[in-house]
């Protein structure tokens, strides 16, 4: 009998250490998910940062490009008011260097 009871206590001992070790390795464990979670919600974090940065550029090329298509609407529609008054002043130009050159052409026959 006394086999026995030694050797269910020795089992019971190798029982114990066994448990403690699996305690152990569960702590390890847990302790390594807190890190994991961590670093995933420091991740996250730094991509929310990310997405709201983008967003900002996106926004600010956004209104950039409004800004510039209505100052460039605004430039054509000048030149458009203002072409009338460019070609009769060309006309007008073109007018008298043709008349100053007649001018000089019959001057120059006689």
């Amino acid at each position: 009998m006394r086999p026995l009871i030694e050797s269910l206590q020795g089992e019971l001992r190798q029982r114990i250490e066994e448990g403690r070790k699996m305690m152990a390795q569960l702590r390890s464990y847990e302790e390594k998910e807190r890190i994991w979670k961590k670093e995933k919600m420091d991740l996250e974090k730094r991509i929310e940062i990310k997405d709201a940065m983008a967003a900002a550029e996106r926004k600010n090329s956004d209104e950039w490009k409004k800004r510039h298509l209505s100052e460039k609407e605004d430039l054509q529609r000048k030149v458009k008011l203002a072409e009338p008054e460019i070609r009769r002043a060309l006309h007008a130009v073109s007018i008298f260097v043709t008349t100053v050159l007649l001018g000089k052409i019959g001057r120059s026959l006689l």
